[in-house]
């Protein structure tokens, strides 16, 4: 019986194997890629459950307790020959594979001073848990402050800071932490507040983008869209414990950016290839209200919504009271699931 070593594994992973397939397996490979490629084909899968009569599910139970064979009738010279090098024809000649598996080598990208130091702060942020008591303020810092006493322009701060507050308010789950390690950050260097006072306009300007996107027709844009959506959420919640925990950011500038989206969701309540953004806003709108113990709501009675018709002047707050009141498919700009996360947002808000 023939046996590998551990050098015979390592010389297969290093220097790859080459393997020979017959011409009509080949054939099926590439009628299979042609069917692939083409645009009508559905990416999903549909598995569909086998019934199965009470006679083979009986003999499957039966099967799956049975010993396992170890009579030692597997050909590993045949799987060898067959496989991994080349195989006999009838006539005794050798034929070459026609397949040959080489192993990718993996050129190592320099890394310029930013990006390292970049990689250091990273690297320091994996750390953090929730309700974790690690001190990650000072070795934080110690980075930052190594960096600016080296050789570094504007342009490498910059991208530093941009990388740094990029990573930390678009990860919803460590929101409370890092927005409390970027508080600090923020009272501290004068490049991380011109970042974040630069971010309203971006945050606002995502809105733009969103788009209604069938997977079964773009799978690729349809997950990069729930990306986006994902990271300005999170960016919400960023902005909302700055608020309410740290503040950091004032109730004007938070009002500011409440009245734009709410605006915009006003404008566009009964157009119905809006529905998608709609939805988006309103998910927004509830974190940005709700979080925690903010008396936000309460300071939107004032605030008149931006409106591109001539009725009467309505305050966010009625607005978005009237909204959550509104019957399923009365604005045809909104889904029924997004006035259900109004009533939850209302609901919890009377709660505070």
């Amino acid at each position: 019986m023939l046996y590998y070593t551990l050098s015979d594994f390592h010389d297969i992973s290093k220097k790859g194997f080459e393997i020979i397939l017959p011409e009509n397996t080949v054939n099926l490979i590439n009628s299979l890629s042609e069917h692939v490629s083409s645009p009508t084909y559905i990416r999903t899968p549909v598995f569909v459950k086998k019934e199965s009569s009470p006679e083979q599910e009986k003999k499957r139970r039966k099967d799956k307790h049975a010993p396992r064979r170890n009579d030692g009738n597997w050909n590993v010279e045949k799987y060898k020959n067959g496989i991994l090098g080349s195989r006999t024809t009838k006539d005794g000649s050798n034929i070459q594979s026609n397949i040959v598996f080489k192993t990718p080598l993996l050129a190592k990208k320099e890394m310029s001073l930013v990006e390292q130091y970049i990689q250091k702060v990273r690297a320091l942020l994996n750390k953090v848990a929730s309700n974790s008591d690690i001190d990650l303020i000072t070795p934080i810092t110690d980075v930052f402050d190594e960096m600016l006493e080296t050789d570094v322009t504007g342009e490498d701060v910059e991208q530093l800071s941009n990388k740094i507050t990029s990573i930390m308010s678009t990860n919803s789950f460590y929101s409370d932490d890092y927005s409390r390690i970027y508080s600090i950050l923020y009272k501290k260097y004068p490049f991380i507040q011109d970042t974040f006072n630069n971010l309203d306009n971006k945050y606002l300007t995502s809105y733009d983008e969103i788009k209604d996107v069938n997977p079964d027709e773009d799978y690729d844009t349809f997950c990069s869209i729930n990306k986006h959506n994902d990271e300005r959420r999170a960016k919400s919640l960023f902005y909302a414990n700055l608020y309410t925990k740290h503040q950091v950011v004032t109730s004007e500038r938070l009002i500011d950016i409440i009245s734009t989206i709410t605006s915009r969701l006003y404008n566009n309540i009964d157009c119905q290839d809006k529905i998608c953004e709609n939805d988006e806003i309103i998910e927004n709108i509830c974190i940005l209200l709700s979080i925690h113990t903010t008396d936000m709501f309460a300071k939107c009675s004032d605030i008149e919504i931006t409106k591109i018709d001539l009725s009467q002047p309505i305050s966010i707050q009625k607005f978005i009271v009237d909204l959550h009141q509104a019957k399923p498919k009365q604005y045809n700009g909104v889904s029924t699931k997004s006035l259900f996360k109004l009533m939850e947002m209302i609901e919890l808000i009377h709660k505070k």
